[in-house]
């Protein structure tokens, strides 16, 4: 008996606590902080890098293979050549990868030096915390 409510409670839990809905609902300024940007608190920049890694393995695993791919690029990087890096049969899977990335702040969206192509780049503070 005590099982089975052991086991409700752990569901009950484990459903009412989703790291990923409390962080999607934090302002950028709120995650940039939390990543170590220029406006965190000095303990917050000591367990910054503790914070992106800990963000960084709770993604989806697609969503993983981007960022470790860009960890290096400090530029722009095109929509299309993201995309071309997934099979067509698998865009859904893209498609969640990339809304999970901005909506964590993990990616952000920018526009090439003429403003006409839509891509992304790994959000500064998360990048330079996520190196150390």
């Amino acid at each position: 008996m005590s099982g089975s409510l052991g086991e409700t409670i752990d569901s009950e839990i484990n459903e009412s606590f989703d790291v990923f809905s409390i962080l999607k609902n934090l302002s950028s300024e709120s995650l940039d902080r939390l990543y170590g940007g220029e406006n965190a608190r000095e303990a917050s920049k000591i367990s910054a890098p503790y914070t992106c890694r800990a963000v960084l393995q709770s993604c989806f695993p697609i969503s993983k293979i981007f960022v470790l791919r860009l960890l290096c690029v400090q530029e722009y990087v095109p929509h299309r050549m993201l995309k071309d890096w997934v099979r067509d049969d698998c865009i859904e899977v893209y498609n969640a990868a990339i809304a999970q990335l901005l909506s964590l702040r993990v990616f952000v969206k920018t526009n090439n030096f003429q403003g006409n192509k839509e891509g992304f780049q790994i959000n500064p503070p998360f990048r330079k915390n996520l190196i150390k």
